[in-house]
């Protein structure tokens, strides 16, 4: 499988956006106690920076849910392990990175009441809305983004990707191919440079070797390009064993 990653959200506006959203937390509980339960794995970049800004200091537990299989949703949701008893008087403030199909939140919502617990709310990173399969709607939404497969703060492929810092998109080499390989004479791929020149083989543009990190730590050497895509303003892009990750927008 051949893909790049193509940022969407930045880091900055990560953090201004999760600010927000602790100070509508923060006025909705007004001081009451709550539990904070995060989704593992995917929650915990987008919990760790909400309870960074909440003034207010919940309780904290976490549970394994698992529902992606690839890039595909299994529309299942395992329930690993336990998070202990719950008070039903506590409100529990569940937090996921993405809702989508919205089975996950749904499920996880309906053990949450059958335990008894009597206010259940969330809290997700990002809501990809033309997803849904299950009618369920979010209590706080930092992002709302379509159908695209998003990796970065906290989402992941196959469990690469959690780390970056912001929200890219997985772009597969089909894609790319249409938009990036319009072929010259002799069928060769098709570039844009700073300038917005289009070259080939016998061009001036000339990829360039740097040293990269990949997700599991190992490092190396990969060839860098400048490349426009879709009128995106053209940036260096890295590559790994598993695809090409773009650097961290400004």
């Amino acid at each position: 499988m051949t893909y790049t990653i193509t940022p969407l959200i930045a880091e900055d506006a990560i953090c201004a956006r999760v600010r927000e959203l602790a100070a509508s937390i923060d006025r909705a509980m007004a001081g009451k106690p709550y539990i904070l339960l995060l989704l593992l794995n995917g929650a915990l970049p987008f919990a760790a920076m909400l309870e960074k800004h909440l003034k207010s200091r919940p309780a904290v537990k976490a549970v394994k849910i698992s529902s992606y299989a690839g890039m595909r949703n299994s529309g299942s949701v395992a329930w690993e392990g336990d998070c202990g008893d719950f008070q039903p008087d506590v409100p529990v403030l569940v937090v996921d990175d993405v809702l989508d199909t919205g089975a996950t939140l749904d499920e996880v919502c309906r053990e949450l009441k059958r335990r008894g617990v009597k206010e259940v709310l969330t809290a997700v990173a990002v809501d990809k809305h033309c997803c849904r399969k299950v009618p369920f709607e979010a209590d706080y939404v930092a992002f709302t983004q379509g159908n695209d497969f998003l990796v970065g703060f906290g989402m992941d492929l196959d469990g690469n990707y959690r780390e970056l810092p912001y929200i890219g998109k997985v772009v597969m080499a089909e894609l790319s191919a249409v938009l990036l390989n319009k072929g010259n004479r002799k069928g060769e791929p098709r570039h844009e440079n700073q300038q917005g020149k289009t070259t080939g083989k016998r061009g001036r543009f000339r990829p360039r070797n740097i040293s990269y990190t990949g997700c599991s730590g190992q490092s190396g050497t990969g060839t860098c390009a400048d490349v426009a895509v879709g009128g995106h303003q053209p940036t260096p892009v890295r590559k790994n064993g598993r695809g090409t990750v773009a650097p961290v927008p400004d």
